[in-house]
């Protein structure tokens, strides 16, 4: 990998082995920006939460909240409207969950 790569992971926490890149951060070799983390929730023993300070200072840790924003329940409130009133319309919603 090349030197000072970043390593972005929104997905899922399991495709990251955490101990390889607690030794890449502690290293110097890497940068890391998370959402989420394997397992969830974290015990304290968890080897991001044990880094060196050099090791903590390359890696930021978001609290994987996306969805619970006043933005995202607006959002979320506005598309199902629009999908109940498609439906009661006869209409196929814009997002269909049960195969209608």
């Amino acid at each position: 990998m090349k030197q000072d790569a970043i390593i972005i992971n929104v997905a899922r926490g399991e495709i990251v082995n955490n101990e390889d890149l607690a030794e890449a951060l502690n290293d110097g070799r890497v940068f890391a920006g998370l959402d989420v983390i394997a397992p969830e929730p974290p015990s304290a023993d968890h080897p991001l939460f044990n880094l060196t300070e050099a090791g903590k200072a390359r890696l930021s840790i978001t609290p994987h909240i996306a969805g619970t924003t006043d933005d995202a329940f607006i959002r979320m409130s506005e598309w199902s409207y629009a999908d109940m009133v498609k439906v009661m319309n006869g209409e196929r919603p814009n997002n269909v969950v049960n195969g209608l």
